[in-house]
């Protein structure tokens, strides 16, 4: 018998979190860790650092606010939907080619 599987969605671990980190980011979008890093080094996701103890430097690990991942998600959907369409060829190419 096979076993049905369901994606977790951002909406139903919002109230569960404060915050997401960078590795669950990165499971979240299949990026590395690095890359998700990146993204908040560079302002693309909102994110600030947590101070570690003793540290005075730039240190700590980021926060990404889940409101913000909630908004991509929903309220630029159809923007990210669109702006995508010029993958979808090589896309559906690349998964037919793995069928052979």
């Amino acid at each position: 018998m096979a076993t049905e599987y369901h994606q977790q969605t951002l909406s139903g671990v919002r109230f569960e979190r404060d915050y997401y980190t960078t590795k669950q980011i990165s499971e979240i979008y299949h990026v590395s860790q690095a890359t998700a890093c990146n993204w908040c080094r560079k302002g693309w996701l909102q994110a600030d650092r947590e101070k570690q103890l003793g540290s005075s430097g730039r240190g700590g690990k980021w926060r990404v606010f889940p409101q913000q991942l909630e908004d991509i998600e929903t309220k630029h959907r159809d923007e990210l939907i669109e702006l995508s369409r010029h993958y979808w060829i090589r896309l559906w190419a690349h998964k037919i080619q793995g069928r052979r």
